[in-house]
């Protein structure tokens, strides 16, 4: 029997699968595959309208690859095409309309929609947008409670007043929700309702204080699925309760011409194997039978949906247990929901292929994986972000624990939409993973995250490898506290090294290049190029023995170098061989909310360039105050053998003047030349090796 098998839309499951005669749906090219012990299901292009969640789970020896006969060309969704409209008018504007029964009964209930290839907007109030003109339309709330005013992190709410006349007790005000842009996260808060006495009051409590961030400025929101804010073309609502879609088309779209897709499934793809105790087959003393040996090659993955997770109770600043549900997790869009979920999952790749238009992150590696590579693939039009990683702690059973995965050479785009605090790739309690070579931009929160826990506490994270990636246009003046690059807790081994990062902007306060956040502890930080951050190019909140060497700072006026947030009782850093490029207005060197930053550094032999050789600032407190000129800044022992020069200037790019700059110096200083996806036929793989005695030998 031959272990090639056949996949077209215009298929048959109950067909042979061979060329002539060809499965319709990936259930069954799976099925026959693990029947005959491995193989290979060829996909037709075409378009596969996925009936429910595509699952796969242990099965018998043997490979098993799913391949398109065209890469990209094969296009697994989970969508279906709405095409029964009539004509009408919604609000004087001219309006297509669709019943869909299966809404009417509970049965489907969709949060996107998706005309002509691109993301509808859901109906909101004001008109706030992702886009550069409409991201500034937001609301003000008038009046907050702080239940703990000494700590934002423990003070959230579930009630607000609006100023007079920004709310009111609408028809379908119920069905709204309330969104919370603050802090480095958004607030989702639904099921509302106007009070009598003006204020408004929603089913779920914020996770922090409804400020904009640490001062005492009350937050801003707006208000996303309004039926009475559908007025403007493009945007369309949902009336769940009455089965009934409307859309406000664009100039130039008519019904049956423009093909309108609404997501039905939020999984497409799930690999998951069985864990312990889960399942007890005999012969099995552990009971772990991991879903293994796959590999999935220019498939794309479309529309999937969305629905907010009830976060758990986060230990982050000794929260209490919220007395309501709560309207967003601690950090990163974390528990988003995925396109495509792997657990307890072995020797996994997909290849060339894509995903787009779905409602959280694209691919999550959950607990229990390890070997998972993910190469060369195109992650575009995200709720949250493109690759999650995320395992057991310490304290979780041995099978949950999840690491040695690969992610390189991939593009990931256009994310947030939904979760604006999602990630382009999030690696969170997990270790020696290789992310590498990734094109990672359009963001509003962190570019790559990697780390999970808070202080000095041991945890499962170490020996990560961020090589020379490409990170740029994150945070967007609509986040703060953010890195285009961020690391955080203790993390042996874990090297950033080789990076390209810019155009880093904030909303309140933190637009870091390389942020090493709390506790972050025994990082290398080499052979990066930062340039063009509203903040530091590189910053440690606090933390020990990092590594900072042959680094390329491009810092933009008014910017900061390196800082460091709070100063302990040891070195937060070694600063070694780095090329710092000091405008006029800049500092070389900073400090945030405690101590001074002479205390936190050990700096030496660096390289700064200023434009009139006059030297640069020392600031402290993050707010511009001068602590010491750089006499001083010597005069404590800091920068011995570093050299102090005039800034050429010249360059038409960051790229460009960082080279120039570099002649003559160290070659590490160029290592960021190589970052980026590499061409599909020079991609050697870059994996961890699945234990330390497999390392090659020194």
């Amino acid at each position: 029997m031959s272990n090639d098998f056949h996949v077209s839309p215009a298929g048959n499951d109950d067909a042979a699968g061979t060329p002539g005669d060809p499965f319709r749906t990936p259930h069954r090219a799976a099925e026959a595959l693990a029947a005959v012990g491995g193989g290979t299901a060829w996909f037709a292009p075409g378009r596969y309208e996925l009936a429910s969640t595509w699952k796969i789970g242990p099965a018998g020896s043997g490979r098993r690859v799913f391949r398109a006969d065209d890469p990209g060309t094969a296009i697994l969704s989970g969508g279906r095409v709405i095409t029964d409209w009539r004509v009408g008018e919604v609000h004087g504007r001219r309006a297509w309309v669709a019943d869909l029964p299966d809404v009417r009964s509970g049965h489907w209930n969709f949060r996107q929609l998706f005309v002509g290839g691109r993301r509808a907007l859901r109906a909101r109030y004001p008109k706030f947008g992702v886009d550069v003109a409409s991201r500034g339309n937001l609301l003000k709330m008038e009046e907050i409670r702080v239940i703990d005013a000494t700590n934002k992190m423990s003070g959230g709410d579930f009630q607000f007043r609006p100023r007079p006349g920004d709310l009111e007790a609408w028809p379908s005000f119920y069905d709204a929700e309330i969104v919370v842009p603050h802090f480095w996260l958004e607030e989702r808060m639904g099921q509302l309702r106007m009070r009598p006495d003006g204020w408004v009051e929603s089913a779920r409590r914020s996770i922090f204080a409804l400020t904009a961030a640490f001062g005492p400025e009350p937050a801003s929101y707006y208000v996303d699925n309004l039926f009475e804010a559908l007025t403007d073309a493009g945007e369309w609502y949902l009336d769940r309760h009455a089965g009934r879609l409307y859309y406000l088309p664009l100039e130039g779209e008519e019904p049956g011409e423009t093909e309108v897709i609404a997501p039905a499934l939020r999984s497409l793809l799930e690999i998951r194997g069985d864990g312990y105790n889960e399942t007890k087959q005999f012969g099995d003393p552990c009971m772990d039978r991991p879903a293994a040996d796959l590999e999935f090659v220019g498939l794309v993955f479309e529309h999937a949906d969305w629905i907010q997770p009830v976060p758990l109770f986060s230990a982050h600043d000794k929260m209490p247990p919220p007395e309501r549900p709560l309207a967003a997790c601690g950090q990163s869009a974390c528990d988003a929901p995925s396109a495509i979920s792997l657990v307890l999952a072995r020797g996994i790749e997909f290849r060339d292929c894509g995903v787009r238009h779905v409602g959280g992150y694209g691919i999550a590696i959950e607990q229990g994986c390890r070997s998972v590579e993910v190469a060369g693939c195109e992650f575009s039009d995200l709720g949250a972000g493109g690759v999650r990683i995320n395992g057991a702690e310490r304290d979780g059973a041995p099978w949950r624990v999840t690491g040695y995965c690969s992610v390189t050479d991939n593009r990931i785009e256009a994310g947030g939409r939904v979760f604006h605090a999602g990630v382009g790739i999030l690696a969170m309690n997990t270790l020696e993973n290789v992310i590498a070579h990734n094109f990672i931009r359009d963001l509003f929160y962190s570019g790559i995250s990697v780390g999970w826990s808070w202080g000095y506490k041991d945890t499962v994270s170490r020996d990560n490898l961020v090589l020379q990636n490409i990170v740029e246009d994150v945070g967007q003046g609509l986040l703060s506290d953010l890195g285009a690059i961020y690391v955080l807790g203790v993390q042996p081994g874990t090297v950033v090294a080789g990076n390209r990062v810019g155009g880093v902007l904030k909303r309140h306060y933190g637009s870091i290049g390389i942020y090493l956040d709390e506790g972050a502890s025994h990082v290398v930080v080499e052979g990066n190029l930062v340039h063009d951050t509203q903040g530091a190019c590189a910053n440690i909140h606090f933390g020990r023995e990092n590594l900072i060497r042959h680094n390329t700072f491009l810092v933009a006026p008014g910017g900061v170098g390196v800082t460091i947030g709070k100063t302990e009782a040891h070195i937060a850093a070694s600063l070694f061989g780095n090329l710092t490029v000091v405008p006029a207005g800049a500092a070389a060197y900073g400090g945030g909310y405690k101590g001074d930053p002479a205390r936190s550094f050990l700096a030496i032999a660096n390289h700064i360039r200023t434009p009139d050789a006059s030297p640069p600032a020392v600031w402290n407190d993050g707010h511009g105050e001068r602590l010491s000129d750089w006499e001083t800044w010597i005069s404590s022992g800091q920068d011995p053998a570093s050299d102090l020069e005039v800034d050429p200037g010249g360059g038409a790019s960051p790229q460009s003047r960082a080279a120039s700059l570099a002649a003559g110096l160290s070659p590490r200083l160029l290592a960021w030349m190589e970052a980026g996806p590499r061409p599909a036929d020079n991609r050697p793989p870059l994996r961890q090796p699945l234990t330390r005695e497999d390392r090659p030998a020194a």
